[in-house]
């Protein structure tokens, strides 16, 4: 009987050892699988970055080539004033026209109905429309959202490190 008893005590003794390295190994599977994803995922998140830089440096280096075509192009001295004067004068003249829409319609408003604490909503509620944030927030996107792109490339630039494939910060 003990005989028997160490034979079997010996054989599983022999298998421990392996079916303790066959769970060891699936557990080194599952964590090389799960670094696997988590590096893809990271390389996926680095095309994304890379590809709003891009678009980015896209956009600022357009308003930098519109800006050397306009200087490039040059003229005379009056020449020069007077193609530069048609933008400012165009968006001059519509904002003019624009704000005195606005104002005959508020004073139409006031001259029917005068103006009380109960129709003061209302009466910025035409005034102050839908339409007219979407026209004063386009205006505002057009003269001053390049200005913020170029300040996001400079920090960008200052910051990290930019290379084909790769964003570092700098030093590293």
């Amino acid at each position: 009987m003990l005989t028997i008893l160490t034979t079997l005590l010996g054989i599983i003794s022999s298998i421990i050892p392996s079916v303790l390295q066959y769970f060891t190994r699936k557990q080194e599977i599952k964590y090389e699988m799960d670094l696997a994803r988590l590096k893809i995922e990271a390389a996926i998140q680095g095309i994304k970055v890379e590809a709003a830089l891009g678009d980015a440096r896209a956009l600022v280096d357009e308003g930098a080539d519109l800006r050397e075509h306009d200087i490039a192009v040059g003229g005379s001295g009056g020449m020069e004033a007077l193609r530069a004067s048609v933008r400012p004068v165009i968006t001059y003249t519509f904002f003019f026209i624009f704000v005195g829409i606005k104002a005959l319609a508020a004073i139409a408003i006031v001259l029917q109905g005068g103006l009380n604490i109960d129709n003061v909503q209302a009466f910025v509620s035409i005034i102050l429309d839908d339409s007219t944030v979407a026209i004063f927030g386009t205006v505002l996107g057009f003269w001053f959202g390049s200005r913020s792109l170029l300040k996001l490339e400079e920090v960008i630039s200052t910051k990290y490190k930019v290379t084909d494939t790769t964003i570092r910060k700098k030093g590293k």
